[in-house]
């Protein structure tokens, strides 16, 4: 009789969160709560799961790869990362704060970066922001290959993250 009970008062709850306008959608925080773009293309799901365990044994970053960039881009194109709430999000992400691209090599490219401390507005220690070091890309043209691309959207009310695969070619 309790399992009954228990049963009965958690489908109860399933139709309120169908009904949430997209909580349901961004509480996993695979990207679903934002679109992305790369150099004008709208980076779009990937549904290879077999390519997304196979990346997944050259980085760790990769057991969250739901994302592409639906076409290569050339070694002579400077990176440019995009993001908008979209019609999932709006409710739960709020304003804009920030957005950032983490940038991972998969096939033994160099990345030329240099350190830079910054202010996390998400961390505050006795009310101010924390100081955090962070590596900056000092080029934009990535060398051929492929790379995961982290794209975070921070919201005044919530987060969301894209893993996304980028390939780069002569």
């Amino acid at each position: 009789m309790y399992r009954m009970i228990c049963l009965l008062a958690l489908f109860a709850t399933l139709p309120v969160f169908a009904a949430d306008d997209g909580w349901a959608t961004c509480f996993p925080r695979r990207g679903n709560c934002f679109d992305a773009e790369v150099n004008g293309m709208t980076v779009t799901a990937l549904n290879d799961p077999k390519l997304a365990a196979s990346l997944e044994r050259l980085d760790h970053h990769a057991s969250d790869l739901a994302w592409q960039v639906p076409k290569p881009l050339s070694t002579r194109d400077a990176l440019l990362v995009v993001t908008q709430v979209n019609a999932a999000g709006k409710v739960h992400m709020g304003e804009r704060v920030t957005e950032e691209t983490m940038v991972i090599p998969l096939d033994g490219q160099s990345l030329s970066s240099s350190a830079q401390t910054t202010p996390e507005d998400s961390v505050r220690i006795e009310g101010a922001p924390a100081l955090v070091e962070k590596n900056l890309l000092t080029d934009r043209h990535l060398a051929p290959g492929r790379y995961l691309l982290r794209i975070k959207y921070s919201g005044s009310e919530n987060w969301d993250r894209k893993t996304a695969l980028l390939e780069v070619r002569d």
